[in-house]
């Protein structure tokens, strides 16, 4: 409620459309979800974020494998993203699982909208292979277990490290 209210106070205008990414698998009530959401009248888009797919991904060119930022294989609803192109002493970039739990967007645009938000971490030179929003949910977890982030702080407007 607060984030649409806060949307439509800073534009004038509701959300077009909203995706949630889940960080993992899903096991929200999407049911519930739905309706929720269509009493906003507001279309949105559920998806899995699956960091450690056990899958990697690479092309074999002149007898020789390599990773490609931006590689992906998608099939209806699923899809897997190397986002990353890791040193060659590295090896393989680690893919990651998307998958689509509803149906508003197209499968090319979730994968899109996922690897765009790969660049957007601010305080990185680095590129990160996850969506910022799962990355920053990451970020977010690991500062409120250590402590440092507490409900009704003066962050409540931005979180420390953004």
């Amino acid at each position: 409620d607060e984030s649409i209210f806060s949307y439509e106070k800073m534009y004038g205008m509701k959300p077009a459309h909203i995706t949630f990414h889940r960080d993992g698998v899903c096991r929200e009530d999407l049911d519930h979800l739905t309706r929720y959401m269509q009493s906003f009248q507001i279309p949105f888009d559920f998806i899995e974020i699956i960091k450690r797919p056990r899958r990697r991904m690479a092309v074999y060119t002149n007898g020789r494998w390599f990773t490609v930022q931006g590689l992906c294989y998608a099939k209806e609803r699923m899809a897997y993203l190397c986002a990353t192109d890791p040193r060659e002493s590295v090896g393989m970039a680690q893919a990651v699982k998307i998958v689509q739990k509803t149906k508003c967007l197209s499968i090319h645009d979730v994968v899109l909208d996922a690897y765009k938000l790969s660049f957007m971490h601010i305080h990185s030179m680095l590129k990160t292979r996850l969506p910022i929003t799962v990355h920053y949910a990451d970020l977010s977890s690991t500062f409120h277990n250590r402590g440092l982030i507490h409900p009704r702080s003066v962050h409540e407007q931005a979180l420390p490290f953004v």
